[in-house]
This record gives C-alpha cells, sequence and structure tokens, in this order.
C-alpha cells in the first residue's frame, strides 16, 4: 500500500536525511524528529474533529535524533506523504511535509525551529477548587491548514491541582 503509516514488507523503505537548524542557520543538536501519517490537507474537516486527531498524538512511522551538527537520517519510510517534526525544549515545533519515494528529493530536508514559548497557568472552579484532568488547547491566530495546525497548536491538560504548562 502506498500509505506511509501501514508499510508492507514487500515495499522498500525510504531514506530521508535532513538538518534541524535555529532561524539563524545554526545546527540544533538533540533534536527529536519524527515522521507521521501526512493526514489532511486543509481545514475541510469540522475543527474538532481536527483537534481530535491531534489529541491521538499521530503514530511514529520513524525516528531520530538529530546529532551535533544538526543532522539526522530517517530510514522506514514507505513511498508516499508524511509529515516531519521536529521538536526540542527552548523551540517551537518545526514541521517540514514531503514526499518520500523512487526520484524524490529526500537528501537535505531542512527543519528550522523558531524560539519557543512558555504559557502557564491554573484553572479553578468558582465554588470548588481546581479542576483535574481537563484538556487546554492554545492556537496562533493564522492557522488555515492541516500544517499550519500541526506546528501551531498545543494541548496540555490540567495536573491535579489545576496547573497546566505549555511549551515550545
Amino acid at each position: 500500500s502506498g500509505d506511509p503509516l501501514f508499510k508492507d514488507r514487500n515495499e522498500p523503505a525510504f531514506e530521508v536525511r535532513g538538518v534541524v537548524v535555529d532561524e539563524h542557520g545554526a545546527p540544533v543538536a538533540g533534536a527529536s524528529v519524527r515522521a507521521v501519517s501526512a493526514g489532511g490537507q486543509g481545514l475541510d474537516d469540522d475543527l474538532a474533529a481536527v483537534f481530535e486527531r491531534l489529541v491521538a498524538v499521530p503514530a511514529s512511522l520513524d525516528d531520530a535524533t538529530s546529532g551535533d551538527d544538526g543532522r539526522f537520517v530517517l530510514r522506514r519510510l514507505a513511498p508516499g506523504s508524511c509529515v516531519l517534526l521536529a521538536e526540542r525544549a527552548g523551540f517551537a515545533r518545526g514541521v517540514r511535509r514531503i514526499f518520500a519515494g523512487p526520484g524524490a528529493a529526500t537528501g537535505d530536508v531542512r527543519i528550522v525551529l523558531a524560539p519557543g514559548f512558555v504559557l502557564a497557568g491554573r484553572i479553578v472552579r468558582t465554588d470548588d477548587g481546581p479542576l483535574a484532568g481537563v484538556r487546554i488547547g492554545a492556537a496562533a491566530a493564522d492557522v488555515n491548514t492541516f500544517d499550519e495546525i500541526v506546528e501551531k497548536v498545543r494541548l496540555a491538560w490540567t495536573r491535579a491541582d489545576g496547573t497546566f504548562r505549555f511549551d515550545g
């Protein structure tokens, strides 16, 4: 099958090489790089359904960690579209949609990580203390495509004391 989420043992695996850099082009060492199924192309879906897919945390098709030079290699991708997610503490998530397959340009994928942020707080009831286990979402105002949702939307759950924290 051509869906990278369900790799058939008889299909060839494709290699993707790349580099994770900061906004100034300096290598970012120790970034977690994951390939996930590409998902939808836009916001044709109900927004709640899109958020539900994000909550599910897409299964990783392959993963790697960037070296001191920011370079990474993914070696087990089936042919088809996928999204590369790069994450490291102190940075916003980097996202890059690619196509793996015969003739695809997958030898020098560049993922840029912008400076990150921290948003923390506490949710309480007006009459009965903190709320635990509440799902909270934060998004940039300019979210228009599936890739932007993956890149710019963050989800968190409140702890027992009602506190939450978004990193990135």
